[in-house]
């Protein structure tokens, strides 16, 4: 078993969407398994983190890797996120990285073919996030201590992150609760069960303006080293539109009808 796991998500002290209340219902119970050595890596967004979030002392084993992230003008926040089982982890200030944002998504173009010419603050906002991200888990992993890793990523808000280390020899696991294409047509009212394995996913992304995500998230899915979902619906989903069948369907234990998405 890996000694640590991080469990990385736009939602983690951060409640836009549905995916907030199903990490937050599941920390308790993922702290109970691994105990000290589980923790989740979010955005810090100033007063909104810090209502959700409260800052401590970075322990002695993390000394060093946030030390020398700012040494790189990388702002890391450790302390405990206000939910049940109050699982320890990392807020990281992206907020540098939006004056980078045009270069970030040239070097996703030219590396994955993800076309973001199209895109605002929705998605602008996530990429810079995870371009820091990813910055902390390379920075991690230089340490002896946290070698025997997972990183898992939930939904292409945290897709950009898998994708920027998807060199690193680290188990990475990538989480979609729901496709970004398959959201985008049932809030159209459009009914494509019937003919979902006909259907062209990127002439459908382009069609409804939501190619650059759509991209972000075949792509992670594509270069995770394990893909799960939650549900043999969304399994399906997951299968005709980006185009690798799910390793694992890990069910949430909620309705996540329930919930708005963060596009939402």
């Amino acid at each position: 078993m890996s000694k640590y796991i991080f469990e990385i998500s736009w939602e983690i002290a951060n409640k836009v969407g549905g995916i907030y209340t199903v990490l937050a219902t599941k920390a308790k119970y993922v702290k109970e398994f691994y105990g000290k050595n589980y923790f989740v890596i979010g955005p810090y967004l100033g007063a909104k983190s810090q209502s959700d979030f409260r800052i401590l002392s970075v322990p002695r084993e993390f000394e060093n890797v946030i030390n020398n992230l700012q040494k790189q003008g990388l702002i890391v926040y450790y302390g405990e996120w206000l939910v049940e089982g109050s699982p320890f982890g990392f807020l990281i200030d992206f907020q540098r990285f939006l004056h980078e944002i045009n270069s970030i998504k040239y070097d996703l173009w030219q590396n994955f073919g993800i076309d973001s010419l199209r895109t605002g603050k929705d998605y602008d906002e996530p990429v810079a996030w995870s371009k820091a991200v990813s910055l902390f888990i390379k920075e991690l992993i230089n340490h002896e201590e946290f070698q025997n890793s997972i990183f898992h990523f939930h939904e292409w808000l945290a897709g950009t992150a898998l994708l920027l280390v998807n060199d690193i020899k680290q188990r990475k696991i990538f989480t979609t609760h729901a496709t970004v294409l398959g959201r985008t047509l049932a809030s159209a009212g459009i009914n494509f069960w019937d003919e979902i394995s006909a259907l062209d996913p990127l002439k459908l992304a382009y069609d409804f303006g939501v190619e650059a995500k759509h991209l972000v998230e075949k792509n992670s899915a594509k270069f995770a080293d394990t893909l799960t979902t939650i549900s043999s619906i969304s399994a399906l989903e997951v299968e005709c539109f980006l185009k690798r069948k799910v390793d694992f369907v890990l069910p949430n234990g909620i309705d996540l009808s329930k919930f708005p998405t963060f596009e939402e």
